[in-house]
């Protein structure tokens, strides 16, 4: 009895001794997974649109009191009766994050941007800038799209022109427009869009394609798509003219 005592005594010091082991290492790898977790928490955050700076180290120098006077260039109509000159090649800066824009809109876009973040409306950019080949491409991607939808390649094609023009009559090509969206569910999405069209022409842009204007503009509402017009903001956006319209008047 006493040596089966002695036995269960040496047993249970052992599975203590082994709890005491064995807790700490349980501890040890609760934390570890926790801050595997936390690290790829914050990296998904990192990349999130809302916490990216696309004008942040970007030095641009662009004088705008040196061609104050020089305001043509701000009603520049592109559409599919106003192609662009072939010859037409915009000054472009680059943005943190591979976008481009014509170096002019560089201030006021940056300007709108941070005010948003300031009402907790964070901005992203879709699209900005497309040379000629993007352009096209982008058309294709369209068509693409929509003959994997089951249309026929007649019909994709009709259905792209809707909202994506054709290579050479894009706006997208001068550099003065950007597609502009936001993180998130289409709430957030929305909200955003509201903010851009009370806010916008503040900073010299316009809701390019309204809604109602498609027979004129040749292109379906796109409440993400805003153009740069410069001091004609004001005015353009308290008429609710479009650009055509706007120019016709005027």
């Amino acid at each position: 009895m006493k040596q089966q005592n002695k036995k269960i005594q040496k047993s249970s010091k052992k599975k203590k001794s082994t709890k005491k082991i064995l807790i700490p290492a349980f501890l040890a790898l609760i934390l570890t997974f926790s801050g595997l977790a936390l690290k790829c928490f914050n990296d998904m955050n990192s990349k999130n649109p809302k916490y990216f700076n696309y004008f942040k180290g970007v030095e641009c120098g662009y004088n705008q009191a040196e061609t104050q006077d020089d305001k043509q260039w701000e009603l520049l109509l592109v559409n599919k009766s106003h192609p662009l000159s072939k010859d037409y090649k915009p000054n472009l800066i680059t943005l943190n994050g591979g976008e481009q824009i014509d170096e002019r809109i560089f201030y006021p876009l940056k300007e709108m941007f941070e005010d948003a973040k300031k009402n907790q409306i964070y901005l992203c950019i879709n699209s900005a800038y497309r040379s000629f080949k993007q352009q096209q491409q982008t058309m294709q991607d369209y068509i693409d799209d929509y003959i994997s939808q089951g249309m026929d390649k007649q019909s994709a094609e009709q259905k792209a022109l809707e909202y994506v023009a054709v290579a050479g009559t894009s706006e997208h090509q001068t550099g003065l427009c950007l597609d502009i969206s936001a993180d998130g569910d289409w709430d957030i999405k929305q909200q955003a869009y509201d903010w851009l069209y009370s806010n916008s022409y503040k900073y010299g842009f316009i809701l390019r394609y309204p809604q109602n204007k498609s027979a004129i503009t040749g292109i379906e509402y796109e409440p993400w798509h805003y153009r740069y017009v410069g001091s004609y903001s004001n005015d353009i956006f308290e008429s609710g003219l479009c650009l055509e319209e706007y120019l016709k008047i005027n």
